[in-house]
């Protein structure tokens, strides 16, 4: 039988039909949430039902779970359960499944469709109690985590060694705001003319982008971002043209990509990098103690940065 393919089981003078709604996932495992299903319900007398699961991850906190809807033949959700996975661990999710489908329907007798809606209250609250019992576990209430910091290293162009500091707001399951602070820790000597400058940035980057949990234990950051850089530069080469340091501020437009890896439940670790453009001039001009004002050394105006971090859920 294929993952995404449907199980009808007939159950005496019923029937259950299972379908998943994640049918490319490896979790549960299809032929073992079948046999498991077959083993606790096959020899039930119970009313048509239809009984669909999927593997879900809460990109906040990166716990995976597997969610269990139950529905009646007129497509009313009768119960819905998610069945959290530890280190994610899928092998007792077939299990789990059966037995919140056995604890449900066992307690149902086969009524005529006319008195099912009648008996809906009562039923769930003997289902929820005897799940319970059987060992199955609703979603924990814990709450849910919206911030989360960042601390690392980065490699800035000219493979100069900076810092960054990070903090993003979660505002949707796969939603993000993040600003960030890069500061470089060396200068930056640029030759040109038999001239050298000295400069070093400090930026601030704002971004909104998406976190996407390809797999339980990582995921992918896409994040546009602007940025506002205060540059600091100064010119040396003779007598004549040498200068006292400069400073401005200089936006920019760009976006960063990470790879963010779980270690626990609250810390991660990520890699990545970000490519952005300066906007405005990019040349720095001197007066001369004789003549007009010189233009020298063109600074780049592509940045780019590779970084490595960890990060903590707040």
């Amino acid at each position: 039988m294929d993952v995404g393919s449907l199980l009808f089981l007939t159950l005496s003078c019923g029937a259950l039909n299972v379908e998943s709604d994640t049918p490319l996932a490896q979790c549960p495992d299809s032929a073992a949430t079948q046999a498991a299903i077959a083993e606790r319900l096959g020899s039930s007398d119970i009313a048509p039902h239809t009984l669909r699961y999927a593997f879900v991850t809460d990109a906040q906190s990166g716990q995976s779970y597997v969610r269990v809807r139950l529905y009646n033949a007129e497509e009313a959700i009768l119960l819905e359960r998610l069945i959290p996975l530890e280190n994610a661990d899928c092998s007792s999710a077939p299990l789990a499944i059966a037995v919140i489908a056995e604890s449900y329907l066992n307690a149902v007798p086969a009524p005529p469709p006319s008195s099912t809606s009648a008996t809906l209250p009562q039923v769930q609250s003997e289902q929820t109690q005897a799940a319970q019992g059987a060992g199955s576990r609703a979603a924990p209430s814990r709450r849910r985590r919206l911030f989360r910091f960042e601390a690392g290293g980065a490699l800035l162009r000219g493979l100069v060694p900076g810092l960054e500091l990070g903090l993003g707001f979660f505002f949707a399951p796969q939603g993000v705001v993040h600003a960030g602070l890069r500061f470089q820790v060396l200068p930056v000597k640029h030759h040109e003319q038999g001239l050298t400058m000295t400069s070093s940035s400090q930026s601030l980057y704002l971004g909104s982008g998406w976190s996407w949990p390809f797999v339980p234990w990582a995921s992918l950051l896409l994040l546009p971002e602007l940025g506002l850089h205060y540059q600091r530069a100064q010119l040396r080469g003779d007598d004549v043209i040498d200068t006292s340091a400069r400073t401005r501020l200089v936006p920019s437009v760009g976006g960063r990509m990470d790879i963010n890896v779980q270690l626990d439940r609250r810390f991660w670790m990520g890699a990545g990098g970000r490519l952005s453009t300066w906007l405005g001039g990019a040349r720095f001009t001197v007066e001369q103690v004789h003549g007009q004002a010189l233009e020298v050394l063109a600074l780049p105006t592509l940045d780019w940065d590779a970084h490595l971090f960890f990060s903590y859920w707040l």
